[in-house]
């Protein structure tokens, strides 16, 4: 909450019922690890792990229809009408290229590939897929 909002008498709080809107990242930790859904927003933020600085890092946003993934507790059910954002990796950006903002995808880790640079960690490897538009996006 707030630094602003603490200082409110809860009673007087017009926030207070709500809850605080935070989209989780997709952590896909094994393979099979998968999400299906529609493609709400595609955007770009500064890569925080990118070698040279500057370096940008797309981010897709998902309105879930299903999935899993594996975090520090265990599995994860991905319900429907679950918001997630998806961080850009080469295999999923350029299978994300011939998806359109509203059309039902799905991405699913398939595992990793050795890196063409030396002492750099294995590539995650991600296959995409696509359905046609949802009839639900507005």
């Amino acid at each position: 909450m707030s630094e602003f909002l603490t200082q409110i008498n809860p009673a007087e709080n017009p926030l207070a019922d709500m809850d605080i809107s935070k989209i989780p990242f997709m952590k896909f930790a094994n393979p099979g690890d998968y999400i299906r859904g529609t493609l709400l927003e595609v955007s770009e933020s500064e890569d925080k792990f990118a070698k040279q600085p500057g370096a940008k890092q797309r981010l897709y946003l998902i309105k879930a229809a299903v999935g899993k993934y594996q975090d520090e507790t265990g599995t994860i059910e991905i319900k429907n009408g679950d918001y997630y954002f998806i961080g850009g990796k080469p295999s999923i950006d350029k299978g994300m290229k011939l998806v359109k903002v509203g059309q039902i995808v799905g991405v699913v880790f398939i595992g990793t590939k050795a890196s063409k640079e030396k002492g750099y960690a294995p590539a995650k490897v991600f296959e995409v897929r696509k359905l046609g538009m949802d009839p639900d996006f507005v």
